[in-house]
């Protein structure tokens, strides 16, 4: 095993290489789902059978999901192709060599971010409540998702793990 052998690009940019967006995107709304669960279960406002977070509280959960520090995300190497790896990602149990820390925390944060810019904190708590299992379908597979251009190779590749 060997860890992934990263360019100068994907080492030093700011920002997340287009391949790498789809499972960054669905490692971030895997993370969104679980700090807005967590909040949820912590209230005791019930609404149709369900704990319903005023906006000040959905607001907070999704903040402090992007703010976090996201140093369980690395890239691996899996087949010859760079992936993201972490929890919610099908290569979360890879066995293989990682790359964690140095840029990738950061980028994922930029990118967590730019959700919230994208979408209203309304709109993504609105999401997961109506389908707390697929906040990933909103956030990365709707129109302009990023991976939206990637699904049939996230589909075939998911076959290969």
């Amino acid at each position: 095993m060997k860890s992934p052998n990263l360019n100068d690009e994907e080492f030093h940019s700011g920002h997340m290489p287009d391949y790498l967006k789809c499972d960054s995107c669905r490692a971030i709304s895997y993370q969104m789902q679980e700090y807005l669960s967590k909040w949820e279960s912590k209230i005791s406002a019930v609404k149709e059978g369900k704990a319903v977070l005023n906006e000040s509280d959905y607001t907070d959960a999704l903040e402090k999901c992007c703010s976090q520090s996201w140093e369980k995300h690395g890239v691996i190497e899996v087949n010859g192709i760079k992936r993201l790896s972490g929890p919610g990602l099908e290569t979360e149990d890879f066995t293989g060599v990682m790359v964690m820390s140095g840029p990738w925390p950061g980028r994922l944060f930029k990118m967590c971010q730019a959700y919230l810019g994208e979408f209203s904190e309304e709109d993504i708590y609105n999401e997961f409540r109506k389908n707390r299992d697929y906040l990933e379908d909103f956030l990365c597979f709707g129109k302009n998702g990023a991976c939206t251009k990637h699904k049939s190779f996230q589909t075939a590749f998911k076959d290969e793990i």
